[in-house]
This record gives C-alpha cells, sequence and structure tokens, in this order.
C-alpha cells in the first residue's frame, strides 16, 4: 500500500441528509480524514443550509429514503482480502480512519449493512469511484477506490448487496478498497465492529 497525497472530505447533517464538501488537497498532515464536520463550512458558498451539497457545489435532491432497520448487530465484511493498512496513525503524521483491504480487480463489494446511499461518484479526491452510505442510528459506512459502482445516491440498500467492484481508483496503485465506519462525527476502528 503506497499513500500517495493526503486529503480531506468533509461530510455532515443538514437536517436529515447529508451534505458533503471537498476541501481540496490538504498538506500532508492527515489522510483518508472525510470527517464529519459539526461546523458550518458545508453548504458551500450560496448555498442555504436546507438544500444538501454534495462536490463541488452540485444540489441534491430535497429528500432521501430514512435507511431501513439495520439486519444485524455487526457489520458485514464488504470484501474479503488481505489487510494492506489498519486503522490508526501512520508513520509522517497520517492517520488512516478506516481499512484498506486488498482484493482482486473486479471483486464484488457488498453493503455492509442496510442503508441508504447518499454519495455515489468521483468527485472527492483522492477516493477515486466513492460511496457513502447512511445506516439506521447515525452510522455511516464509506467505500473507496472501486472500479465500477453500481448504485446511485437514493438508493435504497439490503445488507450484502453489491454495490460496485474492487479498483485501483483514486490515490492508490494496487487494487483495494478502503473502508470506514462512522458514528456521528467520530470514525470508529472498523475491525471490532466487523463479523
Amino acid at each position: 500500500f503506497k499513500q500517495k497525497t493526503a486529503y480531506e472530505i468533509g461530510v455532515r447533517l443538514v437536517g436529515s441528509e447529508m451534505c458533503i464538501r471537498d476541501s481540496g488537497w490538504e498538506p500532508a498532515q492527515r489522510a483518508w480524514t472525510p470527517a464529519l464536520l459539526n461546523a458550518n463550512p458545508c453548504p458551500l458558498s450560496g448555498a442555504r443550509a436546507s438544500t444538501p451539497v454534495v462536490g463541488q457545489g452540485t444540489p441534491t435532491p430535497a429528500t432521501l429514503s430514512d435507511p431501513p432497520p439495520r439486519a444485524g448487530g455487526a457489520f458485514s465484511w464488504p470484501v474479503r482480502g488481505r489487510l494492506l493498512s489498519a486503522y490508526g496513525p501512520k508513520k509522517g503524521g497520517l492517520h488512516n480512519d478506516g481499512i484498506n483491504i486488498a482484493a482482486a480487480r473486479g471483486t464484488p463489494v457488498k453493503a455492509a449493512e442496510n442503508g441508504v446511499v447518499v454519495y455515489a461518484g468521483s468527485g472527492l479526491q483522492g477516493y477515486g469511484n466513492l460511496v457513502l452510505i447512511r445506516h439506521r442510528d447515525r452510522w455511516v459506512t464509506a467505500y473507496g477506490h472501486m472500479d465500477k459502482v453500481h448504485v446511485r445516491k437514493g438508493d435504497v440498500l439490503r445488507r450484502g448487496q453489491t454495490i460496485g467492484t474492487t479498483g485501483s481508483t483514486g490515490s492508490v496503485d494496487s487494487p483495494q478498497l478502503h473502508f470506514e465506519i462512522r458514528r456521528g462525527t467520530k470514525a470508529i476502528n472498523p475491525k471490532p465492529l466487523l463479523g
């Protein structure tokens, strides 16, 4: 696993909606930081707080479905493979807010829990093709570096449903999945939560 850049994505709730902004390239202090923000730099300039914003200021639909009830206590593994990078601090002051799992290009990536897609795209630098899924009780999962994405914003998903395939998009040079679990504003080590 080779980390080439550091970047930051801001995500926060606006009412019942997700608001996402790409803060662009940041000094190499932290990596893998799609922090759920409490501050109000998002929505982006000119947008009203009631209008969610995705990526570079593109308006999103006014409402998304509520996430369906969770299927179980633990999240399921989105893909099986060798762990390339664990959660936590890295050399040079970097930090991985999730885990990176090696898998052959084209391996199906599965939703870790029932939820609603709140972002599917490649507009957030460094993550390549990225899917964010909102779950009940303020949980969010993130799936980055995917080769192909088979879902779109607003899709209601069931645990184990294929959302795309592994790849090497974004700032990585080998096929893998970057996977995060967040609760509210806090990134949580995924490994103890995966069953």
